[in-house]
């Protein structure tokens, strides 16, 4: 009964600028459920302009590098940090800097369900296409709310990446740019504490 309700959440408009909210969204409200299963959200993802995939695993990549100076962890993100560890000396020498899409045509703000995958990557994608607004990271607001989130969280939205990165290393095999060489990366380092 408890699930039906929280399935039936009313939908909010959110500013697809506010990072901070995105972060609730898609890490407090969407993964942080018992479905653990994010094939319907991938394949959304896999739909949306190269530019948008592309700033997502500029997200990944920058997430690994802000989680790998964590200085407090225990055994709930043990896992990620071990990663983000491992990860941190080649995503150091890479350019992790979103496409900036002036004008891009995503609306500004996106009604949303916080457990309906597609209105979370509609909300999602805008955010990821709305690199303009920022100057100094796009992403800013979202890896600082992230960083103070609860060590469970952290680490679900690590598996969420590494689930991402697997993604793209296997269909996104046509498009050898920057995105698909972080993604192999991430995929290539064994993640068993994940």
């Amino acid at each position: 009964m408890k699930m039906d309700e929280e399935m039936r959440q009313p939908e909010e408009m959110v500013s697809v600028i506010d990072g901070k909210k995105v972060q609730e969204i898609l890490v407090g409200r969407y993964l942080n459920v018992v479905i653990v299963d994010h094939t319907d959200f991938m394949r959304l993802m896999l739909k949306e302009d190269y530019r948008i995939r592309h700033n997502f695993m500029m997200l990944i990549g920058q997430w690994f590098i802000c989680l790998s100076s964590s200085s407090e962890w225990d055994e709930r993100n043990e896992g990620s940090v071990k990663l983000s560890c491992k990860l941190k000396p080649e995503l150091s020498k890479t350019n992790l800097w979103p496409w900036v899409t002036y004008g891009d045509s995503a609306p500004n703000e996106v009604s949303v369900s916080g457990h309906q995958t597609e209105s979370v990557e509609r909300l999602f994608a805008a955010y990821l296409s709305k690199t303009e607004w920022e100057i100094c990271n796009p992403f800013r607001q979202f890896l600082v709310a992230m960083q103070k989130e609860d060590r469970t969280l952290q680490q679900i939205l690590t598996r969420f990446a590494v689930e991402w990165c697997d993604w793209v290393v296997k269909e996104e095999k046509e498009i050898q740019g920057e995105s698909y060489r972080i993604a192999s990366l991430i995929a290539s380092i064994p993640s068993v504490l994940l």
